[in-house]
């Protein structure tokens, strides 16, 4: 995926640029998404499995990170009391 759908930093108008140039770069900037759309992960695999990477990675974090409580699981954190601000900052 283009980084100019999904990066307002890649449509930065610069003086030397083409009248062509700028006008798709204006436009791309009107449209551009804050973050990458979460559909893109099934039109382009690698980002899926960029993904499902993070994913898993932030589980196995939060195991780890919060093992102290008696986590075991990602599901016992949501059972968890939010007493915890580093518990509730973790799963906003």
């Amino acid at each position: 995926m283009p980084s100019y759908w999904y990066s307002a930093r890649d449509n930065i108008i610069e003086n030397d640029d083409l009248e062509e140039e700028k006008a798709k770069k204006e436009f791309n900037s009107r449209i551009v998404a804050s973050n990458k759309p979460y559909f893109m992960i099934y039109v382009y695999p690698h980002l899926k499995r960029k993904y499902n990477n993070y994913v898993k990675n932030s589980l196995q974090s939060a195991v780890r990170r919060f093992r102290q409580y008696k986590i075991k699981n990602v599901s016992d954190l949501y059972k968890f009391k939010l007493t915890n601000q580093d518990i509730a900052d973790f799963l906003k």
